[in-house]
């Protein structure tokens, strides 16, 4: 008896999980923390199903079906690439969250430039993003400053030939430096706009219509809304444990009900949008979250298309297996490589790359 309570319990809290994905944390936020137990509780399933095998009984079936039903979390978790071999005009896509070049934050005028941990470092870091050879660039966290010879990053894009672009930046009144985000392209783009700003000022949406060949695509940038949790939490220790967690608790409930309503925003200008799309950025999102299984039910996941491994995106030491920058494209638009750069060390992010047919070719 208590076997058959436990196989119907896990199996009924899986599918909890995956209703939780369907629900939007405006309507239930707490549900929402369900959701990312959904990979844990398949697994659980599954090594619960294997011996049960061996002396099936009737409610087994339980674990059957649920283990069936989150067989599409497998691909959201990890993809076996097919890769495709970019040929002549294929379009390559960056997208970074560059977090601010690591500017410390009493950096202000060149004469500040002793501040930097390494000199040497931050160049190479800049450097790797200007020479990068995509077409379009997408960068989150984008700082430049045009009164500094190494953070003069605007002028430097400019200068290799994304001569394109459009920012949108919260300006410092103490030098005029500019961080935010930000679309740099090879070719022209003849439209633009702003989705939306977060409370943070630095999360921020904004999309551009690029003109590639004889056609268009729509380019979506966004920074869906940081929660900010250690920040919160280290801010709030001194309050002692109950008020810390308090505080913590409800910057994640406000993060995600602020994130749903910005991809809202985001999805009024591509739902019916007349040219194919890429939706790229830090969305702040796991592939078990509310956010991400919305655009995973409208467009095509780049990486479950045409990358490989599981392609972790955040760089750090603890939470590393965080995917929480993407790329998604309508259905459209061909898949031909997708690659998260995890030999590029600079940010808290890794890069991510796609490679795509937006267009028929001449």
């Amino acid at each position: 008896m208590a076997v058959k309570a436990l196989t119907v319990a896990l199996s009924l809290l899986f599918f909890a999980c995956l209703a939780a994905l369907k629900i939007s944390p405006e309507a239930w936020w707490g549900l929402s923390l369900l959701g990312f137990l959904a990979p844990l509780l398949w697994i659980v399933n599954l090594l619960w199903l294997l011996p049960g095998l061996i002396r099936p009984n009737w409610w087994l079936g339980f674990t059957v079906v649920a283990v069936v039903a989150g067989l599409g979390l497998v691909n959201d978790t990890v993809a076996f690439s097919g890769e495709k071999s970019p040929g002549p005009g294929a379009i390559k896509v960056l997208s970074y969250n560059v977090s601010h070049f690591n500017r410390p934050k009493g950096y202000h005028f060149e004469a500040d430039s002793g501040i930097l941990r390494s000199t040497a470092d931050t160049r190479a870091y800049i450097d790797w993003v200007v020479n990068n050879t995509a077409d379009i660039k997408c960068f989150q966290e984008f700082y430049t400053f045009s009164g500094s010879t190494i953070f003069n990053t605007d002028a430097r894009l400019r200068q290799e030939g994304w001569v394109h672009s459009y920012i949108s930046t919260d300006t410092l009144r103490i030098n005029r430096s500019q961080f935010g985000v930000a679309i740099y392209s090879k070719y022209p783009i003849v439209d633009k706009g702003v989705l939306f700003i977060g409370r943070t000022g630095f999360n921020r949406g904004i999309w551009a219509d690029v003109k590639i060949y004889n056609d268009t695509v729509r380019v979506v940038n966004a920074h869906l809304q940081s929660a900010q949790l250690q920040r919160i939490l280290y801010k709030n220790k001194e309050r002692g444990f109950k008020e810390a967690a308090k505080r913590t608790f409800w910057s994640f409930r406000k993060s995600q009900q602020e994130r749903v309503e910005q991809l809202r925003k985001v999805l009024a200008i591509t739902d019916n949008s007349p040219y194919p799309l890429i939706i790229c950025g830090d969305l702040n999102s796991t592939p078990y979250s509310p956010v991400y299984q919305i655009l995973d039910d409208k467009l095509v996941n780049a990486f479950e298309q045409e990358g490989s491994g599981f392609g972790f995106t955040f760089n750090h030491p603890k939470m590393f297996f965080l995917r929480i920058d993407h790329q998604f494209v309508s259905k459209e638009v061909e898949v031909l490589h997708f690659n998260t750069r995890q030999d590029v060390p600079f940010s808290a992010h890794f890069p991510t790359e796609g490679w795509y047919y937006f267009t028929e070719r001449e």
